[in-house]
């Protein structure tokens, strides 16, 4: 369903004042902050931040300035900032996204992809973000995981976390356990997301599936290790167990070391011994090689080529984080403290939402003859989306025009070597750019 940007505005608008109407909630001192007339007031504040680029705070503020005729200092605003809770955005962006209601799915189910991204910050020694690496420069990092919806393009949920706890895993089912009850709904993950627990807990929620890629090595799944490397379906069922007793070892039980050294990753909520019955698949690819995953999709709906289709539909999210992070502006952060990265965080996400929501009903005129298909640029969607929100006077068919203006080929067989990841400092003040 395709949503018109003024009602995609007034989506954003609502949400914003719903929070704002529970302001004692989200601000450090009840009763206190923003009781006094200021021209940052609650909710002019939230909309500041949702609304900042790449640029520096102070030229963010110029521009602010030249919006609404004013001539407030970036000092007066990080002031203000320094009032809210992180949770203020995070509201923002749940009430956001259930008042858009995205409503796409993949044959009637809700597809979702769970995956993580670590974010730069500013150093804060004593949290969970700082992490000293030897004779490395010690850095800070939140790391990221999010829910995204692969049939609508939109952060639905996220949990974060400092560098120093980050538990994927526990995340990732903390994300779908918020699934339950609300429809049925896929969620695609990539290897480092496969445990008994995650599966169990689609599996007794009855309504939430999901789709793993394992190791050809099986890993915790010893199931997978005996496995052909050829095409395969088998549904199997393995008896758990939290204890070595001499009775579940004469049982044949599958013993999980809830209390293993790696114990973030190890957890186990259900009784025990526990029967978890599961599906493993593996398929070949067009290079020859074989992919593996494990799934509680039922077979007689999902053949193996279905879910083959479904994992590479996770790719969505990939591509998501690098939008998130260039053209959003994740990237540059205004801030030093915790709180307000935090706060900066949810603000992307909700700015990129807006901008999804916007662009996903607007439909691009091919160009005849031409060997390929056009779609948004995406970077300069955004921008413009985000200039559409600050402006008083809204015109759609001049946002929609312009975005139509900037298009891109889509080039679907293009691919690019996987580089090694390395750590990336944070980007100094001194040195971001002046322009938005």
């Amino acid at each position: 369903m395709a949503l018109s940007p003024n009602y995609v505005t007034d989506m954003l608008e609502k949400a914003i004042m719903a929070v704002t109407e529970k302001k004692d909630e989200y601000v450090r001192k009840p009763g206190v902050d923003f009781t006094r007339k200021r021209k940052f007031t609650f909710d002019e504040t939230l909309r500041t931040i949702i609304n900042l680029g790449g640029g520096s705070l102070q030229s963010e503020i110029v521009d602010y300035n030249d919006r609404k005729k004013t001539s407030v200092t970036a000092s007066a605003f990080v002031q203000q900032r320094k009032k809210i809770k992180p949770e203020a955005l995070n509201a923002v962006f749940q009430q956001f996204n259930a008042l858009c209601k995205p409503a796409a799915t993949y044959r009637g189910y809700r597809l979702f992809s769970v995956d993580g991204s670590d974010i730069n910050i500013a150093k804060n020694p004593g949290t969970d973000t700082y992490m000293e690496n030897g004779s490395r420069e010690a850095y800070s990092q939140i790391h990221l995981n999010t829910m995204f919806d692969l049939c609508n393009s939109v952060y639905t949920d996220t949990v974060l976390q400092g560098k120093k706890v980050v538990n994927e895993i526990g995340a990732s089912i903390e994300m779908m356990d918020r699934l339950h009850g609300h429809g049925k709904s896929i969620v695609v993950m990539d290897r480092a997301y496969l445990s008994y627990n995650s599966v169990a807990h689609a599996v007794e929620s009855k309504d939430v599936f999901v789709v793993i890629r394992a190791k050809h090595s099986g890993g915790t799944f010893k199931e997978i290790i005996d496995l052909p490397m050829e095409e395969v379906d088998k549904v199997v069922t393995v008896s758990l167990t939290t204890h070595q007793t001499n009775a579940d070892k004469a049982a044949g039980r599958r013993f999980i070391p809830v209390n293993h050294k790696n114990g973030r990753n190890r957890h186990w909520d259900f009784e025990s011994p526990y029967d978890l019955k599961f599906r493993i698949v593996r398929f070949e690819l067009s290079t020859g090689n074989y992919e593996t995953l494990v799934t509680n999709l039922p077979q007689s709906e999902f053949t193996i080529a279905d879910l083959k289709n479904l994992y590479h539909l996770r790719w969505g999210i990939e591509t998501s984080f690098m939008e998130l992070k260039y053209s959003s502006g994740l990237l540059h952060m205004h801030c030093t403290s915790l709180d307000s990265s935090i706060q900066e965080i949810y603000a992307h996400l909700i700015s990129y939402n807006y901008c999804k929501y916007i662009t996903m009903g607007i439909a691009v005129k091919q160009k005849k003859p031409n060997i390929y298909v056009y779609a948004i640029n995406r970077k300069i969607a955004m921008k413009l989306c985000r200039r559409y929100y600050r402006e008083e006077r809204r015109d759609i068919k001049a946002l929609v025009g312009e975005i139509c203006k900037y298009l891109l080929p889509v080039r679907p067989d293009r691919q690019d070597t996987r580089k090694a990841i390395r750590i990336k400092s944070f980007i100094d003040f001194r040195y971001r750019i002046t322009a938005a």
